[in-house]
C-alpha cells in the first residue's frame, strides 16, 4: 500500500518541522484546504502537489520517495 499525496505532505511537513499555516503560505494555498488534503477529506490537484513539494523544498521525485514506513511515524 502506498501513501496518498496528503499523507506524504503531512509526513514531509512534520519531518521539516513546518506548521500547516507556514506551508500553506509557502504554497500559496488556503490553510483550510491544506488541512483537508492532509486529512484525506479532499484530493490535491497536480498543481497543488507541485506547489506543496516546492514549499517543502523537495523535487517531485523526492516528494514521492517517502516510504510506507512514514505512515507509522
Amino acid at each position: 500500500m502506498t501513501l496518498q499525496a496528503g499523507q506524504r505532505v503531512k509526513h514531509w511537513r512534520e519531518l521539516r518541522g513546518i506548521s500547516q499555516l507556514d506551508l500553506a503560505h509557502r504554497a500559496k494555498m488556503d490553510p483550510a484546504r491544506l488541512c483537508r488534503i492532509e486529512n484525506g477529506k479532499t484530493k490535491a490537484k497536480a498543481d497543488e502537489i507541485e506547489r506543496l513539494a516546492k514549499g517543502l523544498d523537495l523535487s517531485m521525485p523526492e516528494f514521492y520517495g517517502a516510504t510506507d514506513e512514514a505512515k507509522a511515524s
